[in-house]
């Protein structure tokens, strides 16, 4: 037994006397002592409490309920710090406490015997104590980590559907990746189309789950919305925990006070089959907690809003609106895409719930930027029309082009569900059509490297075309770069990241990858012409 504080002391009555049943001597012939001294290492005043409890616990033991009741009332009542124990633990009360449940608790001896801290393992009992948590780990680097304030577009997709899973399983690596994209704006973070790997991507980047207020699902395909659930559990595992403190005035005392800023919110825009899939964790209270979330359907299929309203009541509201404010100075637009289809009396149909969008960020005319995102979709023309008419207002567009084949590519015959090749040249064709032509990027997303990388060699041939395409229209031709995870571009400036320096520039170049489907790098002149 330890010699250092009464703990030991209380688990040894306890476990060799309360729950053995064996009725307690008294303490002098228990220890063998007819004139009570101090046992070697221990001070006076420790034995003398030892004794002391011990003589209690016996006196308790001898009462009636009635009695045994009375008696650890008045003892917890008189509970003081000993002063003891390096750094004192009230362990006096807990025992007395301990003693009241073993005698006095009748529910308590319904089920197991009851056990009290004292009787847990000491190896148990260093497992429970308190250490820094992974969460708090995570919350700690948030809270320091870099923010860059600019206005940013930031590209967090690899590759589309199961390419980079049949990737990283055929190499043994979690290199490959889907994802998605983040816009940042005025302090506002939105998060695209979350798909595979997508949270990796945006922790490795630098940003964290707290950055995120706003989050855009257009599908249900795995290279959209597979990480949905990550990102939920992750959230609401770092909300719970995370507390921020802001100044606010107080008018009854005039005086600015420290207060606690509500919990991080996150709102979720989806399509109806999406959102029917978080409803339902919802519903069984396994994610999307109302606490940290506000769920919203968005309704572009113009499918039955009661009916809606109906399945997902209390969990989701339901956005018929072909323009949702996302914030102050954000609007999101909304346009039907023709990408998953069905058939119906031998005919290929397209379902309506998918959409793609377009993001109006600023309110002033000279100073806003649009940008916009095909998601998946063919350009058949019960969609094309509206969406072309959301696009012809952006000044870079992301276009998922998925593969390409020959006919694609000599624009003879257009893909039947993704823009392939000639997708992303009749868009930017059409638009230059418009006299407010003002596309400085088209941003090629979602490749589909299932024959060859065709990423560098496809966006170089697109960029040639349209350079010969604006040189006749007698405009600017925008820049077509194909995208990698971590390209980055400032909005306001239209100056893109080099992956080197980290600095922003007008003119960027685009270094090949060393090898089929690795990184590619976006370098500014500095760097291309330094040896870097």
């Amino acid at each position: 037994m330890k010699n250092t504080c009464l703990y030991p002391f209380y688990e040894y009555i306890l476990k060799n006397w309360l729950h053995s049943g064996f009725a307690m001597p008294e303490y002098n012939d228990r220890f063998h002592s007819t004139v009570y001294m101090a046992t070697e290492g221990e001070s006076v005043k420790l034995a003398e409490r030892k004794k002391d409890i011990w003589e209690k616990t016996r006196l308790i033991l001898q009462q009636d309920s009635l009695g045994q009741r009375d008696m650890l009332q008045e003892l917890l009542k008189q509970t003081v710090q000993c002063d003891l124990c390096f750094v004192c633990k009230n362990c006096e009360e807990k025992y007395w406490n301990a003693l009241k449940e073993i005698l006095l608790d009748e529910e308590s001896h319904d089920s197991e015997p009851y056990k009290s801290d004292f009787l847990i393992p000491e190896e148990m009992k260093e497992l429970l104590r308190q250490r820094e948590r992974p969460v708090d780990i995570y919350i700690d680097n948030y809270r320091h980590r870099f923010f860059d304030e600019r206005n940013i577009l930031v590209m967090l997709k690899g590759f589309s559907s199961s390419t980079p899973i049949l990737l990283n399983y055929a190499h043994n690596t979690n290199f490959y990746s889907g994802g998605g994209f983040y816009i940042q704006w005025n302090g506002v973070g939105i998060a695209v189309d979350p798909g595979y790997l997508f949270v990796q991507n945006l922790q490795d980047y630098g940003l964290n789950v707290l950055d995120i207020d706003i989050v855009i699902i257009t599908h249900e395909h795995i290279d959209h919305s597979s990480d949905m659930r990550i990102l939920d559990d992750l959230h609401y595992n770092v909300s719970s925990h995370y507390t921020e403190k802001i100044d606010r005035w107080d008018e009854e005392h005039s005086a600015v006070s420290r207060v606690e800023k509500e919990k991080h919110k996150i709102k979720w825009y989806m399509d109806s089959v999406t959102c029917e899939e978080a409803v339902l964790l919802a519903k069984k209270q396994s994610g999307f907690d109302g606490k940290y979330n506000q769920l919203y359907c968005i309704n572009i299929a113009d499918e039955d809003s009661l009916a809606l309203e109906k399945k997902f009541q209390g969990y989701a509201e339901i956005v018929s609106d072909k323009t949702v404010k996302l914030s102050e100075a954000i609007d999101l637009h909304v346009f039907r895409t023709a990408h998953e289809q069905y058939k119906e009396n031998g005919k290929d149909k397209f379902f309506l719930h998918t959409f793609g969008c377009t993001f109006e960020c600023g309110t002033d005319t000279k100073t806003k930027r649009v940008i916009g995102y095909t998601s998946d979709t063919s350009l058949q023309e019960e969609v094309y029309p509206e969406m072309k008419e959301l696009l012809s207002q952006c000044h870079v567009i992301i276009a998922n082009i998925s593969g390409i084949y020959r006919q694609d590519i000599l624009l003879r015959k257009s893909k039947p569900r993704h823009l392939g090749y000639s997708g992303c040249y009749r868009i930017v064709a059409d638009l230059m059509q418009n006299e407010k032509f003002d596309l400085k990027y088209l941003l090629i997303s979602e490749f589909s490297n299932q024959v060859s990388d065709i990423r560098f060699g496809v966006s170089k041939y697109l960029q040639d075309e349209v350079n010969e395409l604006a040189r006749r229209k007698g405009v600017l031709a925008p820049n077509i770069l194909p995208t990698e995870i971590a390209l980055t571009l400032d909005v306001d400036t239209f100056r893109v990241r080099c992956s080197i320096c980290g600095k922003y520039a007008e003119k960027i170049h685009i270094l090949r990858p060393h090898g089929e489907n690795n990184k590619m790098q976006y370098v500014c002149p500095e760097c291309m012409y330094s040896g870097k």
